[in-house]
């Protein structure tokens, strides 16, 4: 885990964008997720919902059956044996109904424990990172610092042993608990900093 963190404005979105760019995802076979955690952005409620939905991907919006279309995805990932058992838990999380869920013999549906969740996403993140490296860029600038903690700390654990990183950019310094590499940003007196910054990079 990188914890990139410095005020407002220093350069954190756009280092990790350089970053990014010379990675060069597509063309080396790379899994880039971005996820910004902030209340007024629209998608599922919680961090883990909205890393699970930018790794499955698809605009359930716009689906005639939204829950089909999630369970596809989802089967692509762990199987179609086990894909109707896995959407118990990955509706609920990315805030997507089964179309019966109204009704008296609704399917269950599991509305999971934070830390359930986070082993959960981290089995499906590492079934992906079995095919080829995996980057995670959380955006916590004006997320919950706890959720990102929390999820950084998960993730630590179930994605040992595949080739996976995750930067995280924040205004605030990583907690003391976190074993992370922090990356501090601040002003530059004078000189080339984009020469320094590519340097770095």
């Amino acid at each position: 885990v990188a914890w990139v963190h410095g005020p407002s404005g220093i350069g954190k979105t756009r280092l990790v964008r350089e970053l990014e760019r010379a990675v060069a995802p597509q063309r080396r076979g790379v899994l880039w997720l971005s996820v910004a955690d902030a209340p007024d952005i629209p998608g599922p409620p919680t961090l883990v919902g909205r890393v699970l939905k930018a790794l499955l991907g698809g605009d359930d919006a716009t689906a005639v059956d939204p829950w089909r279309a999630l369970a596809v995805r989802v089967g692509e990932l762990v199987g179609e044996r086990n894909a109707g058992e896995c959407m118990a838990v990955v509706g609920p999380l990315v805030g997507v109904a089964h179309p019966e869920a109204t009704g008296r013999e609704a399917p269950r549906t599991l509305d999971p424990q934070p830390e359930i969740a986070i082993q959960f996403l981290g089995s499906l993140l590492r079934s992906r990172g079995r095919t080829g490296p995996l980057v995670l860029h959380l955006d916590a600038s004006r997320g919950s610092i706890e959720a990102t903690t929390a999820l950084c700390r998960g993730l630590l654990d179930a994605l040992g042993g595949i080739s996976a990183a995750i930067i995280v950019e924040s205004r605030r310094t990583p907690p003391r608990t976190l074993n992370v590499t922090a990356v501090a940003l601040g002003p530059l007196p004078d000189g080339d900093a984009l020469g320094l910054a590519r340097f770095v990079l």
